[in-house]
């Protein structure tokens, strides 16, 4: 009697314990595929490699195409010479135009409302 009133949890803990084992191994299948798909040494070291050598050709390229400037046979130097003499011109003070008072009371004054003139009403 009693067992059979145990059956139904019994059943419960066996399912349990089976999704259990399926989830442990599918963790570990997901974790041999990673250590499988990782980077080791020689991946890394021939992939720097490949890198390296690329990059030096690509430089030897470039190094090739660049066009050189020939040097003058008497050299780049020039002797110091004085700064020119430049002659100061006066200056005149910027005009400042006399402040204009708006007259906002007068309603007929363009900049009586300036919102009109912000959006473009007027």
């Amino acid at each position: 009697m009693k067992l059979e009133k145990t059956k139904h949890i019994r059943e419960r803990r066996r399912r349990q314990l089976e999704e259990e084992a399926k989830i442990a191994a599918f963790a570990e299948e997901e974790h041999e595929k990673k250590e499988k798909a990782a980077w080791d040494e020689e991946k890394l070291t021939a992939l720097m490699n490949r890198t390296l050598d690329t990059y030096f050709e690509k430089r030897k390229k470039e190094k090739q195409h660049r066009t050189t400037v020939p040097v003058a046979p008497e050299g780049y130097y020039i002797p110091a010479q004085p700064p020119a003499a430049v002659r100061a011109l006066p200056r005149q003070a910027p005009q400042v135009a006399p402040a204009q008072t708006v007259d906002r009371t007068n309603p007929d004054h363009p900049d009586y409302n300036p919102y009109l003139k912000l959006f473009n009403l007027k």
